[in-house]
């Protein structure tokens, strides 16, 4: 089981339930990267996954909790993005390979900027 900082080379997936986390031309908002009450935004680390492994991991842990929503798709971005926007991230498990991003500033405004960053550098595999 991992524990503390994820590795810079290490990719982060947050997982799409809502077609505002993404634009029909497949790039990503930054409402994908908005972190919770708490200050954390929830992600996996899938390091050299499938398509098919990412989704079996929503599958599994993330989609069960998400009131029959459906999977529309899953944004992936690079750890060394999140800390090059001044975000890091560590592991939070159970369940497996889960971590969340944290070190969002208080003020609104930019935290906004960081969530916009952090969008900008990230792909989009829409299902």
């Amino acid at each position: 089981m991992p524990v503390g900082h994820v590795g810079d080379a290490e990719t982060l997936t947050r997982y799409a339930y809502e077609k505002s986390y993404f634009r029909a031309d497949g790039t990503v908002k930054p409402k994908a990267f908005h972190p919770d009450a708490a200050g954390l935004c929830s992600v996996m680390v899938t390091t050299g996954l499938a398509n098919k492994a990412i989704q079996l991991i929503a599958a599994q842990y993330v989609t069960p909790h998400r009131k029959g929503l459906k999977l529309l798709g899953y944004a992936g971005v690079s750890c060394s993005s999140v800390r090059g926007v001044g975000l890091d991230a560590r592991y939070d498990e159970p369940p497996p390979k889960h971590a969340n991003i944290f070190g969002y500033p208080d003020d609104r405004e930019k935290m906004m900027e960081r969530a916009m960053l952090l969008a900008a550098t990230a792909t989009f595999q829409k299902l």
